[in-house]
């Protein structure tokens, strides 16, 4: 057994039921008067066998922020978080006042908008969500330099050979059409497309979907789109004549 401290030598049972029972203080008041800690006096109540009161509840009563009236969680506050940072209770009032001739209150009224389509947007921001997505698409799509495959390279030589320096390939995200890019494209003035379609590839469901999308999209923007599939290159003739009547309008 170690040797006891002198300051909890006086702590009797006596005294102990005496304040806490009788007197009916607080484990707290009394441990003031000992000068010792309020665990060292439970730790005798338990040792005593005195009954330990129940802790009294916390207050059921409702706080609100003296400014906007919102509930606060907790009691010691006086104002809510955006009342606190608001105007002359912010600690940079006043501050920023003089950088920036646009504050009142240490509030901003500078608008910002964007700079592709001018809608008005976060002040941070340079683009809105949409634009943003697009300017990220085309910088992803412009950075691909896909070489065409065999069937485009076989209709590419046709092109060539039926009609030299009016339709080049742009396969390649050379050229893109509201996000979409057009395998063949006139460059001779004429908004015209000719687009070389997989027999695998663009007969799967979710590709015959983003197909439509893609003749729906062309037309909106003027182009008119001539499609040639893959099992059609077998006969050559009957391609060139297709295209021939295409380019002239036949």
């Amino acid at each position: 057994m170690g040797i006891e401290s002198p300051k909890y030598i006086n702590i009797t049972k006596e005294f102990l039921y005496k304040e806490y029972i009788i007197n009916k203080k607080s484990s707290y008041d009394i441990a003031k008067m000992v000068n010792g800690t309020q665990t060292a006096i439970y730790k005798r109540l338990l040792k005593y066998n005195i009954l330990i009161r129940k802790q009294k509840k916390k207050s059921l009563k409702k706080h609100y922020c003296l400014d906007c009236g919102k509930e606060l969680k907790y009691y010691k506050s006086k104002r809510c978080l955006s009342c606190a940072r608001c105007g002359k209770n912010n600690p940079m009032f006043g501050k920023t006042k003089k950088l920036c001739p646009n504050y009142i209150d240490g509030r901003t009224l500078k608008k910002n908008y964007c700079i592709d389509c001018g809608i008005e947007i976060y002040w941070k921001s340079k683009r809105c969500s949409s634009c943003d997505n697009k300017e990220k698409f085309r910088n992803n799509v412009f950075e691909y330099k896909g070489k065409p495959n065999k069937p485009e390279r076989l209709l590419n030589k046709l092109l060539q050979k039926l009609l030299p320096r009016e339709y080049k390939y742009v396969g390649n995200n050379k050229i893109i059409i509201d996000t979409l890019c057009p395998d063949f494209i006139n460059c001779n003035g004429q908004k015209k497309i000719i687009e070389m379609y997989g027999d695998y590839w663009h007969n799967l469901p979710n590709n015959k979907k983003r197909d439509k999308r893609r003749l729906i999209t062309y037309a909106k923007y003027g182009y008119k789109t001539l499609i040639i599939w893959e099992h059609e290159l077998k006969d050559i003739n009957k391609v060139s004549n297709r295209i021939k009547e295409f380019n002239y309008g036949l």
